[in-house]
């Protein structure tokens, strides 16, 4: 997936991750993301997560790579190779690319 495909994101979908976000917490609105970001069948990493999820940060920034952890875990998410991280504190370290399972 890339950058531009998130930046394309419906705002209808952006806003509803938002909602969740601020009425449920971070969490709920991570795993809603997450899980629009698996079904799409096409390889996606924490930068796509962060951009997708917007302004709506964790309390803790090892959150994301949590819950990463979690859906690999749970077989849900396979890795797919690395690329480089557009976050602002990652000095462009590597991270991995994931697909849902359903793409493996």
């Amino acid at each position: 997936m890339s950058v531009n495909d998130i930046e394309q994101e419906h705002p209808a979908i952006r806003a509803l991750i938002r909602e969740k976000c601020i009425n449920h917490g971070w969490a709920d609105g991570a795993e809603y993301a997450m899980q629009l970001l698996a079904d799409r069948g096409t390889p996606f990493n924490a930068n796509d997560l962060r951009d997708l999820m917007g302004d709506m940060e964790p309390e803790n920034p090892n959150s994301i790579g949590g819950l990463f952890l979690s859906w690999s875990k749970q077989r849900l998410i396979v890795k797919k190779g690395f690329t480089a991280s557009n976050g602002s504190k990652s000095n462009s370290s590597m991270i991995f690319q994931w697909v849902g399972a359903q793409a493996a």
